[in-house]
């Protein structure tokens, strides 16, 4: 099914196992201006998902996604902007 980000629908999105059994509970959620990409953190970590290319982006070093903590998720235009507590270092904004 293609997506039409003009019309309201429910899209049901799995996380990748790998991420959610690791980060479990997912604790936010937020969605682009255009409705074409998702983001989530869990207890460590983020995730990103765009509708278009049907595909999750995730840390490629699990040391680094241990490290990452996300406070709050917010899109700016294009851009994923999140708060995070990284481990030994105050919060820090995360483009």
């Amino acid at each position: 099914q293609d997506w039409d980000s003009h019309t309201l629908s429910w899209h049901h999105l799995s996380l990748p196992e790998e991420y959610r059994k690791a980060n479990w509970p997912i604790k936010h959620v937020a969605v682009s201006r255009d409705n074409m990409q998702i983001a989530a953190s869990g207890s460590n970590g983020v995730a990103l998902y765009n509708l278009r290319l049907k595909k999750w982006r995730l840390f490629g070093n699990i040391n680094q996604e241990i490290e990452v903590n996300a406070f709050g998720l917010l899109w700016f235009g294009p851009d994923i902007i999140c708060i995070i507590n990284r481990k030994g270092l105050k919060y820090n904004l995360l483009f």
